[in-house]
């Protein structure tokens, strides 16, 4: 079980990748430990930059000796795994169908503008907003370019529904 665990784990890296958090809060003795991360400040709070710094391509460089929020971090997959709740193969399944929805938005993102993997998935939304004059605008833009609009909504659901689920005390900032 441990094997499938860590596979599962290795096989996905979203959390590392910047698909599903843009900051991860970190640790001081960690930030001198790994120096390789990108550290920031945001809201008063000393974290890292996702994507990881020491991921390349969905396969992490420390991962057996990796920081303590990395190692503390378990996404919604894999606490139901842990809970028997969802088999080995449907979290592999998952993952490969989020890997591919993300596959689907990039191409459409970039049939508009250009999808920079180097920052989170948040901020080229970020970016694409700001380049179409704001909120109300993406949203209209999403909803005359059907595919992107359907594209960004199957994303955004499936890592609400499979990966993020937040109980009603977690904040918005997750150990990954």
């Amino acid at each position: 079980m441990a094997e499938e665990k860590e596979s599962i784990c290795k096989d996905c890296g979203l959390c590392c990748d910047g698909t599903l958090f843009q900051f991860s809060d970190i640790s001081g003795e960690d930030v001198s430990k790994w120096d390789k991360l990108k550290t920031i400040e945001l809201d008063g709070r000393t974290g890292i930059e996702l994507p990881c710094s020491y991921l390349d391509n969905c396969n992490c460089s420390t991962y057996n000796d990796k920081p303590k929020i990395c190692s503390s971090y378990s996404c919604k997959v894999l606490r139901r795994y842990d809970q028997g709740v969802l088999k080995f193969d449907d979290a592999k399944t998952i993952i490969e169908k989020t890997k591919s929805l993300m596959a689907e938005f990039e191409g459409e993102f970039n049939e508009h503008f250009v999808y920079n993997k180097g920052i989170p998935l948040a901020k080229n939304i970020q970016k694409m907003v700001e380049v179409v004059g704001g909120q109300e605008e993406f949203k209209t833009f999403a909803t005359d370019h059907e595919d992107f609009g359907m594209a960004l909504r199957d994303l955004r659901k499936v890592i609400k529904n499979q990966f993020r689920a937040q109980k009603k005390n977690e904040g918005k900032s997750k150990p990954k």
